[in-house]
């Protein structure tokens, strides 16, 4: 059951983290129970996600594989009672696969590669990756640089993160600044040693 109430769904529109209710189509589903099939353009979103990092529409990096290259960090091992805090949001476009409350058949399509279509930039990024992380980048400094900047990194953005146009990007959640020390704070909620 949710304890999601619309006053705790409003701070994470406060804290820039997710869009207003008109643009999203978001609701709370306090003391409501799992009620996917009465509400099929609707998926279930958990507030421990958003505070993470996940907005709709998702980036296409969110349905990758895991890779070596990727950069490295750690994060808590507990989060308290994040099961309980969730809401409904529309199922924007790309959508998110329809959530029956039944566990997941496995399917072999999820050890699938990516199209070459889709694929021909990740080779360069990997690589690219690769390179940052062996000069020193961290996937702490990535986690601060999003918060920095207010983006939320597995949702679908017009441009690139190296396009990044500063306060007035349309990747932002907000043009407002975020304190050094909020983000610390921030990273202090997901990553461990801080």
């Amino acid at each position: 059951m949710s304890t999601m109430k619309k006053a705790a769904i409003q701070e994470l529109v406060n804290g820039k983290l997710l869009q207003e209710e008109a643009l999203v189509n978001r609701r709370s589903a306090y003391a409501n129970a799992w009620q996917f099939e009465t509400h099929p353009k609707e998926t279930v979103m958990w507030a421990h996600f958003v505070e993470r990092g996940l907005a709709v529409p998702t980036s296409e990096f969110f349905r990758l594989r895991n890779s070596d290259a990727y950069l490295e960090y750690e994060t808590l091992q507990s989060h308290g009672n994040w099961k309980e805090k969730w809401f409904y949001i529309g199922n924007h476009n790309p959508p998110m696969p329809v959530v029956t409350g039944y566990h997941l058949k496995y399917s072999t399509k999820w050890l699938d590669e990516p199209s070459t279509e889709d694929s021909h930039q990740i080779v360069d990024l990997l690589q690219k990756i690769a390179a940052l992380k062996k000069a020193g980048l961290t996937g702490v400094n990535v986690a601060a640089s999003f918060l920095k900047r207010r983006i939320q990194p597995l949702q679908l953005r017009p441009t690139w993160g190296y396009e990044y146009s500063r306060l007035y990007d349309l990747s932002r959640m907000s043009p407002e600044d975020i304190s050094n020390d909020e983000v610390e704070e921030r990273l202090g909620h997901f990553l461990r040693g801080f």
